[in-house]
């Protein structure tokens, strides 16, 4: 069983790209992320458009599909000339649980990969920056299961924070945090500039050069990866939480069960500095630490 999944993304199929677009624009509040005309790619040979509503490079997937095209009237729902479902998107965590997921569904008779594992990013013209496979369920439904989408920062749509204001209430998603990304981002950088001047001045990480670093990261890292978690304290509580097998039985047992930082968070912190220091911008700064900041659940033994 692949663990960990959440719903990230849906694909559809529309007769007509430009009412999709102003549709879920005007009744849903979806802005558009990019949008690719006819002929610019064999995967979306009649157009499609990329739309969004948090930091993802997208939540919705539209399709243009011609009534008379015919590419397959088979299983696959994908290159049917039907409009409604073109895919399901769901993330795992990292590149790891990526591997892992590969790794089942090769392992079951049962399950039909159609494309992929293959990076969808600049290098082949694809959207998203993600790394997926796609694989149909026992309906011909495609499915994808991925990790590593490109983020933007910031980049939420301005009414979601108005009408949560305006009501007097907290966001869909729940409370809204203290930090977010956009504002931890520099505070990380300048907490990197300060460690790496205490260093030279003649100071030690073990001496405290680094723990301003440390904490923002760690802020930052689960804010990218737990949006909805409200402390990790509460990890245990949370969908997606990762329990090693002893774990997750104490847990049912009600006993107590402690978080750890599967990369050790001193080192994890070294190499995000480094990163700065090599000139990295927010978004691959973005991804560096999304793709390897990641909590786990064990037993204290």
């Amino acid at each position: 069983m692949i663990r960990s999944v959440r719903l990230q993304h849906l694909g559809i199929k529309v007769r007509d790209l430009d009412r999709a677009v102003r549709f879920y624009s005007e009744v849903l509040g979806f802005r558009l992320r990019s949008r690719h005309e006819p002929g610019s790619h064999p995967a979306a040979p009649f157009g499609s458009a990329f739309m969004y509503l948090d930091d993802y490079h997208h939540q919705l997937a539209i399709f243009s599909v011609p009534a008379d095209w015919v590419d397959s009237e088979g299983k696959d729902t994908t290159p049917r000339r039907d409009v409604g479902l073109h895919h399901l998107a769901f993330e795992v965590a990292d590149k790891r649980a990526f591997d892992d997921a590969v790794a089942c569904l090769r392992s079951r008779e049962d399950v039909e990969i159609v494309w992929g594992p293959l990076r969808l990013d600049e290098g082949n013209g694809l959207w998203g920056g993600h790394e997926g496979v796609y694989f149909l369920d026992p309906d011909g439904n495609r499915i994808e299961v991925f990790h590593d989408s490109d983020m933007f920062p910031g980049s939420a749509p301005g009414w979601r924070e108005e009408a949560a204001d305006a009501a007097g209430r907290v966001p869909a998603r729940g409370r809204r945090p203290k930090y977010i990304p956009d504002n931890l981002l520099p505070m990380l950088r300048k907490a990197a500039a300060m460690r790496n001047e205490m260093l030279a001045a003649g100071f030690t990480d073990n001496g405290g050069a680094i723990h301003s670093a440390e904490r923002i990261l760690d802020i930052l890292g689960s804010r990218l990866n737990y949006p909805d978690l409200s402390h990790n304290n509460n990890l245990c509580d949370y969908p997606d939480a990762e329990f090693s097998p002893a774990a997750l039985d104490a847990h049912e047992r009600g006993e107590k069960v402690q978080i750890e930082h599967v990369s050790p968070h001193r080192a994890f912190t070294r190499r995000v500095i480094a990163e700065i220091d090599e000139g990295a911008s927010d978004g691959e700064l973005t991804k560096y630490i999304k793709r390897h900041y990641r909590l786990v659940l064990l037993t204290p033994e």
